[in-house]
């Protein structure tokens, strides 16, 4: 399962980066694009659609265009449904290697980025 949604682009000199910047202690970034919302705002508040890979181009019609160099199209992979994909028929459970992969397969895209 996918989620799309248009954000905002967080970065240096912005409204509290420099808060953000001490407190992970990352001084050398310039820009943060991550799945949290509170970050990396939504553009209208349009949230997120969820979709499978081929539903991913008409959720994009969907959604607010990226108007600005600020915006731009965010595309997740829920990492619990990966999770449960990467199980071991025999422990059930997830090995560290396996779900590092997982985790490693999320997809964030911007536009343009065709998946499946």
């Amino acid at each position: 399962m996918l989620f799309v949604s248009t954000r905002q682009r967080f970065q240096h000199g912005d409204p509290e980066w420099d808060t953000y910047i001490a407190w992970i202690e990352l001084r050398h970034l310039r820009e943060v694009r991550t799945l949290d919302a509170a970050l990396n705002k939504y553009v209208d508040q349009c949230g997120s659609i969820h979709c499978e890979p081929s539903e991913v181009d008409s959720v994009l019609e969907m959604l607010p265009r990226p108007s600005s160099e600020r915006e731009y199209y965010l595309v997740g992979r829920s990492i619990e449904s990966e999770a449960r994909s990467v199980r071991s028929p025999d422990t059930r459970r997830c090995s560290g290697r396996r779900l590092r992969a997982a985790a490693e397969r999320q997809i964030v895209g911007q536009t343009g980025v065709r998946l499946g």
